[in-house]
């Protein structure tokens, strides 16, 4: 449900993919919810820009056709999308921007945002430490925030948030941090309030999903590993 609150939140300024949106849940009658949903998406999981949207907006689609007992995520799309209009015109209308269709192609000529995987280790813990050590750690944990996603994903790395499938079949790009035991205590807490995905090791670290923009660990006093 994040993942679709995320989209709903960047759709507020973005009105033509939140028509396209609509338009796309619309056509699928999926049941509304009677009451508004109380999941409110974390900033730090919202798409940065309109190709981040529109293909976390076709992969959200095609996951939802797939797991029919999402019935709460389709619902809260539902209730949203009930309140535009639809005229049949729109997928027509919106050239190069709708979600479906052979207009996608556009998305893949243009330039995306790299995803990072962020790790964050206990500063007090990493002291001494060989950096043999550390790569085990780190990748201990970078595994962990990974395998639990696939898993969700059914075992298929395509169906995965674009992002994460990104970073696991294009480029696994990972930035390390170091941060004071009570800093890191304090990251974990705000990720774990925010429904952040990610893997955590109390005194040790926490792996962030690529689905985490760097924002968020920017919110915190915490220093690149050297």
């Amino acid at each position: 449900l994040g993942h679709a609150q995320a989209l709903i939140e960047y759709s507020e300024h973005d009105p033509l993919l939140a028509e396209s949106l609509a338009y796309h849940v619309q056509a699928r009658r999926w049941q509304a919810h009677t009451t508004p949903a109380e999941t409110i998406a974390s900033p730090h999981t919202v798409p940065t820009n309109d190709i981040a949207a529109l293909t976390q907006a076709r992969w959200l689609l095609a996951t939802l056709d797939e797991h029919r007992h999402a019935t709460h995520t389709r619902g809260a799309l539902a209730t949203w999308a009930s309140e535009y209009q639809s005229p049949e015109d729109i997928i027509i209308g919106i050239v190069g921007i709708a979600i479906m269709g052979p207009t996608l192609g556009i998305l893949e000529r243009k330039k995306k945002t790299k995803s990072y995987l962020q790790v964050v280790l206990d500063a007090t813990w990493a002291k001494g430490r060989t950096a043999a050590a550390l790569t085990e750690q780190v990748q201990r944990l970078s595994q962990q925030v990974i395998a639990r996603e696939l898993r969700l994903a059914g075992g298929n790395a395509y169906r995965m948030h674009p992002d994460t499938a990104a970073w696991c079949l294009e480029e696994p790009l990972t930035k390390v941090h170091l941060a004071s035991g009570l800093e890191l205590a304090a990251l974990t807490e705000a990720a774990t309030a925010e429904g952040l995905s990610c893997a955590i090791k109390p005194g040790v670290g926490v792996a962030l999903s690529p689905t985490v923009k760097e924002t968020f660990v920017g919110e915190f006093n915490v220093s690149a590993l050297e």
